[in-house]
Order: C-alpha cells, then sequence, then structure tokens
C-alpha cells in the first residue's frame, strides 16, 4: 500500500493533527474557539496530546478493540486540563486494517470514506450540527447577504459555541474527544473486508469540504488526486469566496488534513 497525508493551516495556527504507522492511521480535528479571550489550552493543544497518546495506545496494544484504545488516549490528554468543563476538544478519524479487514471509526463530524471498485462508504457525524440551527441559519444567512466575517458574525459564533457545550457529551447531543473517555463508545464504527476497498481517506471536515464545495466530485476523486492537491484546491476555493457569501462557513480558512491510503497495489 502507500500512504501520504498533507495538511494546511487555515490561519496563523493549525488545530488539527495526524500520524500513521502500519497498520493505522488518524486524522484530528482540534476545535476552534471564538470566544474574544482565548483559552490557555485550546484544541490543538488538546490535538496533540490525543495524538501523542493514540499513538502510544495503537503501537504498544494493536490487539484491543479500538472503543478501548481511544476511551485510554482520550482519558491521558484530558488529564493534562484540570477543568473537565472547559477542556478543549477534538473530532477523531482513524481506520485500522489486517490482511482480511479495515475498520473505519468517527468520533465527530471528522471523515472516513472507504473507496471500492464503483462505490464509497463515508463514515462522519453530524449530530453537532442539529445544536442550536436557528443560530446557525442566521449566521448563514448574513453570509449569503455579503454582511463577511463582521462582529455580529463573531458574536453569533460565540452563542452557538455555548449551546455545543450545553450538549457536549450527553444524551440527545453529541460527543466528540474532550473530558469524558466513555465518549469513545459513542463513535460510528463499521468494518468491511479489505479486498473490496482500493483506498481509505482519512479527512478533517476543513479538508472534506473539498467535496461540499463540488471541487471534486467523490472520495474516490479525492484520493485519486491525493490530499496535497485536494487541500490547496479547497483552500483556493475559500479564498476565492472571500466573503463566505457562495460557501457560508464559520471562518475564512478551516485547517485542512488529509491521509489517503492507497490499497490497490498500482
Amino acid at each position: 500500500m502507500t500512504i501520504s497525508a498533507a495538511t494546511l493551516a487555515g490561519g496563523e495556527k493549525n488545530q488539527d493533527r495526524y500520524a500513521y504507522g502500519d497498520d493505522w492511521a488518524f486524522v484530528l480535528d482540534g476545535a476552534s474557539s471564538f470566544a474574544t479571550d482565548q483559552p490557555e489550552h485550546d484544541g490543538g493543544w488538546y490535538a496533540e496530546r490525543l495524538k501523542n497518546a493514540l499513538v502510544e495506545e495503537l503501537t504498544s496494544n494493536p490487539d484491543d478493540a479500538t472503543t478501548d484504545i481511544v476511551a485510554r488516549a482520550i482519558d491521558v490528554a484530558a488529564s493534562a486540563h484540570d477543568d473537565p468543563e472547559t477542556c478543549p476538544t477534538s473530532t477523531i478519524a482513524l481506520a485500522r486494517w489486517s490482511s482480511e479487514t479495515v475498520e473505519a471509526y468517527v468520533l465527530g463530524d471528522s471523515t472516513v470514506a472507504l473507496i471500492g471498485e464503483g462505490d464509497e462508504t463515508v463514515l462522519t457525524n453530524t449530530r453537532v450540527a442539529d445544536v442550536a440551527p436557528s443560530l446557525r441559519k442566521e449566521y448563514r444567512s448574513r453570509l449569503r447577504q455579503g454582511h463577511g466575517f463582521d462582529e455580529e458574525h463573531r458574536a453569533l459564533l460565540q452563542d452557538l459555541q455555548e449551546h455545543q457545550a450545553m450538549a457536549r457529551n450527553r444524551p440527545g447531543g453529541y460527543w466528540i474527544a474532550g473530558a469524558e473517555p466513555k465518549a469513545a463508545n459513542k463513535a460510528d464504527l463499521i468494518a468491511v473486508q479489505r479486498d473490496t476497498l482500493t483506498a481509505i481517506v482519512l479527512a478533517s471536515d476543513g479538508a472534506a469540504s473539498c467535496v461540499t464545495y463540488k471541487t471534486v466530485p467523490t472520495w474516490g476523486r479525492f484520493a485519486a488526486i491525493g490530499p496535497h492537491n485536494a487541500v490547496h484546491a479547497t483552500h483556493a476555493i475559500e479564498a476565492a469566496d472571500s466573503n463566505a457569501s457562495q460557501w457560508p462557513r464559520s471562518k475564512p480558512h478551516d485547517d485542512k488534513t488529509a491521509i489517503v491510503i492507497d490499497l490497490s497495489g498500482d
């Protein structure tokens, strides 16, 4: 197989992380804060610690269940932050494989795409998008009207994040890596036969916008052009839509990270 990866910061700091080994790979997307006073520990700080913990678990305990590995890694990452209520968060898009099977695991709104001959299975979780829908509709409407990323836009996102905090890792809300290791059991998880696949794509939501923006029509095409071309093409679409009137979004550029695992043997 061939594994290729690319990451591109949306701003001054990149809060995405990624890693891969002989039989696993993952992408993490640390959550941004829109607070006026930025926290001491941001999503990138958390994602870095979660990355290190996941690498240790995946290499030291290769026979353990993925949910157990992720739960222990969350516990390690969260222990470095002293307040569960303000603990930063991160999504997880993870793939593990053997000679017979491929397992895809997603916690949060990052993506794992399993690509076969003529079809693809896309695993992501959009429950966070169900939180405070009226606020989402309002900020997107203002962007379409040409208001851009003004102070009112920031205020709406701050309000939205307060609602998200109340719904985080709670029944009826959404689940994500943060302060609660039990969230690991709430992920989307599937396993398929390896010989049915030609490629696997792991992507943060910023990189997944390559498909949303129709930069590429399918995840199979994403894999074909490769992660470097995909993230840079997506960044260019956002640059051309600088006030987000065509593609409403929370910020001018999101961090973009993707891994492509080519299983075809070509």
